[in-house]
């Protein structure tokens, strides 16, 4: 069985938006899927063996509330002014969300990882090799380069600073070399993998 780049990138959203979620299932069956490069597949395979101990308490420590250590916060805004939703983000990728023609999802700011996670599946879904459509195409290059990118490079070097749990540091390699072959695959669209089969 192949797991689509959408379910992946779901399963990933989820490991970064839902406490102690791991879900392990999706991750092996993109690990043991052909299309990965050597990147993305060594890294799929360590966060399949990543230890799940923990991982409630870890994501809260990490992400939500530490007396310790910085919070790592998943919105991108909080790097750019130290705001939550920063205005002029939220604006910036609502258009890129429309020229992929998908909405964020409800229930966290659209500048939260999880979201950004969810919001490139959808817009992979949209992709029809049959009939490409240039305009979405670049919109999805745009929020890949200009905005999950940066934002996953960003917290792998705050977290570098610090010990993360195995799985939010996995989370995040596979994270950045997921998006990386997206974007090497959308530059060559006849190598694109495909999102539905």
């Amino acid at each position: 069985m192949r797991a689509p780049l959408p379910e992946l990138l779901e399963a990933l959203a989820r490991i970064f938006g839902t406490p102690g979620a791991l879900p392990r299932r999706a991750i092996r069956t993109a690990a043991d899927s052909p299309w990965p490069g050597p990147k993305l597949s060594a890294a799929l395979r360590r966060l399949v063996e990543a230890p799940a101990a923990e991982l409630p308490v870890a994501y809260a420590g990490h992400f939500l509330y530490s007396s310790w250590e910085p919070v790592l916060h998943l919105e991108a805004s909080v790097y750019r002014d130290g705001s939550l939703c920063d205005e002029d983000i939220l604006q910036a990728r609502d258009r890129l969300h429309r020229g992929m023609g998908v909405q964020p999802p409800p229930g966290r700011c659209p500048d939260h990882l999880a979201s950004g996670l969810q919001i490139l599946a959808a817009g992979l879904r949209k992709l029809s090799p049959l009939a490409p459509i240039p305009d979405r195409e670049e919109a999805l290059r745009a929020f890949i380069a200009q905005h999950l990118l940066p934002q996953v490079q960003g917290l792998q070097r705050v977290g570098a600073q610090r010990p993360l749990h195995p799985v939010f540091e996995g989370g995040l390699e596979v994270t950045e070399a997921v998006l990386e072959e997206i974007l090497e695959a959308l530059a060559q669209p006849k190598d694109r993998p495909s999102c539905t089969s």
